[in-house]
């Protein structure tokens, strides 16, 4: 425990895993609004891409101006993390990881993740039309890394926690 938040280190990596104050309770679908309608990555119109930059640099600057919101960057990523990475043991079984790239979980996990992490993108610049673009990989002219994914400030990477980790007393 460091700070009231626990580190998981797992495969090299280091996982704070999410933790809320309220009560758990079952999530209920909202009531159907607007359809969105995802573009494809390599053909996204410049609004399309504006907006995505948008939302994803409001996202990060809540990394600065409050780290423990769970609509952060980081958040999402040390939420991917912990259940991506066998950050957990699974249920019944101490010695075996939970880890969803290796399981059957992997697409029904990703689905729940990108659906929500479109809706939190979508919510941060007060857009519900918002839709993630997709790379249409297999599509001739998709079949590059679309330049709208090609900006290292969309990404995660561990290199961004290097100051803050080396500087955390770690309980291994």
């Amino acid at each position: 425990m460091m700070s009231g938040v626990n580190v998981i280190k797992s495969r090299g990596q280091i996982c704070k895993p999410v933790h809320l104050d309220s009560a758990n309770s079952d999530y209920e679908l909202p009531k159907f609004e607007v359809l969105r309608k995802m573009p494809t990555a390599h053909r996204a119109t410049k609004e399309q891409v504006t907006k995505y930059e948008k939302a994803i640099q409001v996202m990060r600057d809540l990394d600065t101006s409050d780290l423990q919101d769970l609509r952060g960057f980081t958040q999402q990523a040390n939420f991917h993390c912990a259940y991506c990475n066998g950050a957990h043991d699974q249920v019944g079984f101490n010695d075996l990881d939970l880890q969803v790239h290796n399981s059957w979980l992997f697409f029904p996990f990703h689905m729940w993740y990108l659906y929500f992490y479109e809706r939190i993108l979508g919510k941060l610049i007060n857009d519900p039309t918002f839709a993630l673009p997709f790379w249409n990989w297999d599509n001739p002219k998709g079949m590059i890394l679309p330049p709208i994914f090609d900006n290292p400030a969309h990404l995660y990477t561990m290199q961004s926690e290097i100051q803050t980790i080396t500087t955390l007393p770690l309980l291994i």
